[in-house]
């Protein structure tokens, strides 16, 4: 789990160098890069900047004539990063497994990214609970209590304000197996010691680390260039500059794909606008019928209401006479009626019959151009076939000829003598 480098140089005492890796995981937005920023003394920026993939910084921190380089890496929460994730944890000194006191989720999913770090790799393990400035969704005991059921550091602090940010930091720190403290004693006496002595000196974001390279006693090699650790971060950088690349050459493809996707939800959502026109068609000549059969229901009940008057007026052998000319004139009415309802309806049916023809009439074309197509690539090909066929009797019938002719001659030649 940890790397170390030892150089003695010749002249001057020797130094120790220990390589430690460290990594922040948790939920997106759960304020990962907002603790970072804060350890290595960046101010806190209120803008939430989503994390792409996974970020690398490093601080060099001293103890008591001992160098410790810490590799710091910030990985990013959203589940399509989560793949690049456990190459990382591998090999990792601590994981800082990071919450958002204000919003519960953050909490509820905690157990599964502990579950995940331990498939991969037995580490310290740190619980954090961020943003305690905040309304709280997520109790303090509820985080210790997690942390003592899983046998986990637990701390809670706020990136925003920096509080406990060092602490927590340090804390863990000095629980790493490379500064041989396991009396708690002595661990509080070392993480003052270790916060005195470093406070946010040597600390540095990607690259080689500037303040070993410019210090007159950092290790030097004899053809001048600085030493194994300082070139491996070098490389290390570009590995993490060309991991970005391919991030962002996928998240490219992503929005590619999701360009594709919308062109894809417009051409259904213009089909959908064709079927709604149609069906707002066929409801409006359900209106128009409705509105017919009210308007004769109404007629109806008109002339029946002057029927009975007329019958209180009139004696029977006149009200039936005019009740025989009214049904006339009301069956006249609703045959006019019908006549220009169907001639309406006719000519709507028409329109949409002419629509509907012309369609049939292009897939038709389109259908039979296709079927000419095919059956001209099979004649085609039956052509093409017989002529092979011809051809080869055609020699076999001339072989058969000349054996005939030869064999003839013959005859004649022997017939002769």
């Amino acid at each position: 789990m940890v790397e170390q480098e030892s150089h003695e140089d010749s002249v001057d005492n020797s130094i120790s160098v220990t390589r430690q890796k460290i990594i922040f995981v948790g939920d997106a937005a759960t304020g990962k890069t907002s603790i970072i920023n804060r350890i290595i003394d960046n101010p806190f920026n209120d803008i939430y900047e989503v994390s792409i993939g996974i970020d690398f910084m490093s601080k060099n921190i001293r103890f008591r004539g001992q160098n410790t380089k810490i590799q710091i890496w910030d990985s990013a929460g959203q589940e399509k990063y989560k793949g690049l994730i456990p190459s990382y944890i591998r090999n990792s000194s601590i994981v800082f497994l990071v919450y958002d006191v204000s919003k519960r989720s953050s909490f509820d999913n905690i157990m599964n990214w502990i579950n995940f770090v331990r498939n991969i790799e037995k580490t310290i393990m740190v619980l954090c609970g961020n943003k305690i400035d905040l309304n709280r969704e997520v109790e303090k005991n509820e985080g210790e209590e997690l942390a003592r059921k899983e046998g986990l550091l637990f701390f809670e602090c706020s990136a925003k304000t920096n509080e406990n940010i060092k602490l927590m930091f340090y804390s863990a720190i000095a629980g790493l197996p490379s500064f041989g403290v396991t009396d708690e004693s002595e661990k509080e006496n070392m993480i003052k010691e270790l916060m005195e002595e470093n406070g946010g000196e040597g600390f540095r974001q990607g690259g080689v680390n500037q303040d070993l390279v410019n210090k007159p006693d950092a290790k030097i090699n004899v053809n001048g260039e600085i030493s194994d650790s300082n070139q491996k971060d070098e490389l290390a950088s570009k590995n993490i500059a060309n991991l970005k690349t391919q991030i962002n050459e996928k998240i490219l493809l992503l929005k590619k794909k999701d360009k594709d996707i919308i062109n894809l939800q417009i051409s259904i959502k213009n089909k959908d606008i064709i079927i709604k026109e149609k069906l707002l068609k066929i409801k409006s000549l359900e209106e128009e019928k409705t509105n017919y059969l009210k308007e004769n229901n109404e007629i109806k009940q008109r002339y029946e209401l002057i029927l009975k008057k007329l019958e209180d007026k009139l004696n029977i052998n006149s009200a039936e006479e005019m009740i025989f000319e009214y049904e006339k004139k009301i069956l006249l009415l609703k045959q006019q009626l019908k006549k220009n309802y169907e001639d309406e309806m006719t000519k709507k049916i028409e329109v949409i019959k002419h629509q509907y023809e012309e369609n049939i009439f292009q897939l038709l074309n389109n259908i039979e151009k296709n079927l000419i197509k095919i059956a001209e690539i099979k004649l085609k090909d039956l052509k093409d076939k017989y002529n092979n066929i011809y051809s080869t009797k055609e020699v076999e019938l001339n072989q058969k000829c000349n054996d005939i002719t030869k064999i003839n001659r013959n005859k004649i030649g022997r017939a002769h003598v």
